[in-house]
């Protein structure tokens, strides 16, 4: 598989000198899988270079959007997704059964003519939604277990194993720290999921120290991502959905600290912070 970060930041799209190099655009993963099939991990305002890139190269296969949840930072770049616009393009927008049906009516309510220029039905391209279950499910070369996160409202991770290749978990906006059985639960279901896991890409939008004023936000720190993919032999972590308010010098620094977290808990892993353009091949 090759992946590629086409928007790192949570909440709200932070763009400006002081964001240039991890990038300002809101959640967009692209995965292509290796029989060529294109996976895009939700629809925040990366999707908008990305759809550039896609009909640049001229490329008609079924493009497959899978939506972790219905928050409009994970869904307002839908509108400027330029393939949206062409005929000839197959567009399957999918997620879980407890969201696919909040993230259909919440794409055609942005772009009802009033809200937005361009209504849903006149986009020219083949669009269709598609209920991906609860658990597992098949998609060309690739399978996928799906899991809920804790984060308000809902949200989706997901598990993409490729054909003899390997395999990626991507859990965005989930609060590792939550309370209560549902939080622990959680938590120990996504711990199984990221075992054998080559790269976990996880929300850590808090430093630590903002985890006791920030509880029930729905999000975590990178020492709770980097004990839970220790715990479960993860080989790198890509800490994701940045707070809108930290700067590329912050975001140094919540790097520099959680690799020092790592040589302090004596983890066998690789740590990043993602960043707009990131590519590495599973």
């Amino acid at each position: 598989m090759l992946v590629t970060l086409w928007g790192t930041r949570g909440s709200v799209p932070a763009p400006g000198p002081a964001t240039v190099r991890y990038g300002g655009n809101t959640p967009c993963v692209e995965v292509q899988l290796i029989d060529g099939t294109e996976l895009i991990l939700d629809a925040g305002t990366g999707i908008r270079a990305l759809g550039q890139k896609l009909v640049r190269e001229g490329r008609r296969g079924p493009i497959f959007v899978l939506m972790s949840h219905a928050h409009w930072d994970h869904v307002h770049g839908f509108p400027f997704f330029q393939p949206a616009y062409e005929e000839g393009w197959q567009i399957h927008v999918a997620g879980s059964s407890h969201s696919i049906k909040a993230i259909k009516d919440l794409l055609y309510t942005q772009m009802d003519g009033l809200s937005f220029p361009v209504e849903f039905g006149q986009l020219r391209a083949e669009i269709t939604f598609m209920d991906m279950g609860d658990s597992v499910t098949r998609i060309r070369s690739a399978t996928l277990q799906l899991g809920m996160c804790s984060h308000p409202g809902g949200c989706c991770c997901f598990r993409i194993s490729d054909d003899s290749e390997g395999t990626l978990l991507h859990a965005t906006d989930n609060e590792l720290r939550a309370a209560g059985r549902d939080g622990e639960a959680r938590r120990t279901t996504l711990a199984g999921l990221c075992e054998g896991v080559d790269v976990l890409i996880h929300d850590a939008q808090f430093l630590p120290e903002e985890m006791p004023t920030h509880a029930g936000w729905g999000h975590s720190s990178y020492e709770d991502v980097i004990d839970m993919a220790a715990e479960a032999g993860v080989k790198r972590v890509v800490l994701f959905h940045h707070d809108p308010d930290r700067t590329d010098e912050q975001i140094d620094e919540l790097s520099w600290r959680a690799r020092d977290y790592v040589a302090k808990c004596g983890h066998n892993l690789i740590c990043d912070a993602a960043r707009e353009g990131m590519q590495f091949s599973i």
